[in-house]
Parts: C-alpha cells; structure tokens; sequence
C-alpha cells in the first residue's frame, strides 16, 4: 500500500501475546501497535522520517483465536485524513 508517498515493506506483526494494546472477545483478539518511532516506522516503511514528518503509523491485526471464518472489508481512510481540521 502506497500512501503519502510511503511503500510498505514486508513486516511481521508481533505475536498476539506481546502487542502493546490488544483485547480478546468472541473469539478474535483485536491488536494495536504504535510505530511511534522513526527507528520502528523506517523498518515497516521505504522512507525514515515518518514520524518526524507528523505521521504516526499504527499496525492493526486481528487474530482469529477461534478458528470460525472471518470476513474483512477494506477501508480508505485517505478521504477522512484529507479533509482533517488542521490538515
């Protein structure tokens, strides 16, 4: 995914158990993990300044624990962000 000029590198989320955020419920685990440094953000993302430019980048996962088929569907957060206040 290309976004504010940023490719996404190939990256492997944490194991459910030790991501920061996270909260199990009706058989999915929900998982967040801030990429709140450049050190971090630069592994995940082509350039090194994320986080310096003003851009937080959050890892998102949700972990199926009970093996019961998943339906996803994929949202553009692009328009939301563009018309932001302060933007």
């Amino acid at each position: 995914m290309a976004f504010a000029g940023y490719n996404a590198r190939p990256w492997r989320i944490r194991a459910r158990d030790s991501c920061p955020a996270r909260l199990a419920s009706e058989g999915f685990t929900k998982a967040v993990e801030p990429l709140f440094q450049d050190s971090v953000a630069d592994q995940v993302f082509d350039k090194d300044d994320m986080i310096t430019s003003g851009i937080m980048p959050l890892a998102v996962a949700v972990f199926n624990d009970a093996g019961e088929k998943m339906m996803f569907f994929e949202i553009d957060l692009r328009p939301a962000i563009k018309n932001y206040p302060g933007k």
